[in-house]
């Protein structure tokens, strides 16, 4: 006798006929019912072997197909907890760079400070600490995403700007009683003046 296996159930081929127990727990193949009549009542739609053989050869295919999803999940929440692990080190490394570029634009600062008259040769005179006391709380200010990079003009006054690779400038003057903002956008210059260090950052974290 052939048997062919669905679930915990058998078909079972005898005397050209396809039969399945009406109750699992039957034993004596009197006890089967036939599976031409659709007397079982277990399966219901299945009403022969073929459909039987198609239906587990589905159930496979959804197995694999679940098993497939449940990997790729597993990758997707692996990949995602890299991600997530070099964002933060990033951070970390962004915020240690800032806080050493931070630290020399006041050691630079304290130096341009301490400069006399004429320290360029030019007829230059001695910074204004006006002027120093504003860069200086530019740069110590938490509410500044980024450290900009600092000169001494030879007018006596600070510009602090910031440059990228896409065509962006910005260039912050600073003067005792204002501050000249210069912007270069892909090409097209803007100059505006600002009165106060709040916008001054502002500026400098909208760029």
């Amino acid at each position: 006798m052939q048997s062919i296996e669905r679930d915990k159930f058998d078909f079972k081929y005898q005397n050209n006929k396809y039969w399945i127990p009406s109750n699992k727990e039957f034993n004596d193949p009197e006890e089967w019912g036939d599976s031409t009549t659709g007397s079982f009542y277990w399966l219901g739609e299945y009403q022969t072997p073929t459909s039987v053989v198609e239906h587990n050869l589905e159930r496979k295919i959804n197995e694999k197909y679940n098993l497939l999803i449940e990997y790729f999940k597993e990758e997707l929440d692996s990949v995602k907890s890299r991600f997530e692990q070099y964002n933060k080190v990033v951070r970390v490394q962004g915020k240690e760079l800032n806080a050493m570029k931070k630290e020399m634009n006041l050691q630079k600062l304290d130096r341009i400070a301490a400069y006399q008259n004429n320290w360029n040769g030019e007829g230059t005179y001695k910074f204004d600490e006006e002027i120093i006391s504003k860069a200086k709380f530019i740069l110590l200010s938490t509410d500044l995403n980024r450290q900009p990079k600092i000169f001494p003009t030879n007018r006596n006054t600070i510009q602090i700007e910031y440059e990228d690779t896409n065509n962006k400038y910005l260039e912050v003057e600073i003067l005792r009683n204002k501050f000249i903002v210069f912007t270069e956008l892909y090409g097209e210059g803007n100059e505006y003046e600002v009165n106060s260090l709040d916008e001054v950052i502002k500026v400098m974290n909208e760029f």
